[in-house]
C-alpha cells in the first residue's frame, strides 16, 4: 500500500514539475525549465523504483523530496514557483508521519492446538478458545430504541395546511 501511494504522488509531482515550466516557457527562465524537467525525471525514476517494492524506498523518497522541497524554497526566494515542490512537501510529511515499508504479518488461519492428551477424531467437536466464543449481546443504545409515548411528536407548522 505504501509503495502504491508513494508512486502515485511521485507521478503527480512529475507531471506538475514538468508541465508548468514547459507551459509557461515564455516567462520562465531556462534554468528553471531545466530544474523542473530534472525534478520530473527524478520523480518518474523514483516512482518506478517504488513500484518494484524495494524496501530502500523510504530513505530514497526522503532524500529526493528534501532536494525537491529545497529547490522549491530556493525558487520562491528567487521569485519563481516550482509547483511540484508542494506535492513533494506533502509526500515528505506523509513519509515522515506514517510511511512504513515494513510488510504486515499475514493473519494466522491456523486453528489452535488441542489440549495435551486430547485425541482428535473426525466426529469429535474441537474445543474453541475463549476468544472465539461470541460475546453476549450488548444493550441497544438509546438513539436506536423505539421512541416512547412520552416523546414529543412532530406537527405541521406551515400556514394554510
Amino acid at each position: 500500500m505504501f509503495y502504491r501511494n508513494v508512486s502515485h504522488r511521485l507521478f503527480l509531482q512529475a507531471v506538475l514539475s514538468a508541465i508548468f515550466p514547459l507551459a509557461f516557457r515564455a516567462t520562465t527562465p531556462n534554468a528553471w525549465v531545466v530544474v523542473g524537467v530534472a525534478l520530473a525525471l527524478g520523480c518518474v525514476g523514483l516512482a518506478l523504483f517504488a513500484q518494484q517494492g524495494n524496501p530502500n524506498i523510504r530513505p530514497a523518497v526522503i532524500g529526493f523530496e528534501a532536494v525537491a522541497v529545497a529547490a522549491g524554497v530556493i525558487g520562491l526566494l528567487g521569485g519563481h514557483y516550482v509547483p511540484g515542490s508542494i506535492v513533494g512537501a506533502y509526500t515528505l510529511m506523509a513519509v515522515f508521519n506514517g510511511g512504513s515499508v515494513v510488510a504486515a504479518a499475514p493473519a494466522s488461519d491456523a486453528t489452535p492446538a488441542p489440549p495435551a492428551g486430547a485425541v482428535a477424531t473426525p466426529d469429535a467437536p474441537v474445543a474453541q478458545p475463549a476468544s472465539a466464543v461470541a460475546p453476549a449481546a450488548a444493550p441497544m443504545p438509546m438513539s436506536m430504541q423505539a421512541p416512547s409515548s412520552a416523546a414529543p411528536t412532530a406537527r405541521n407548522i406551515l400556514p394554510g395546511q
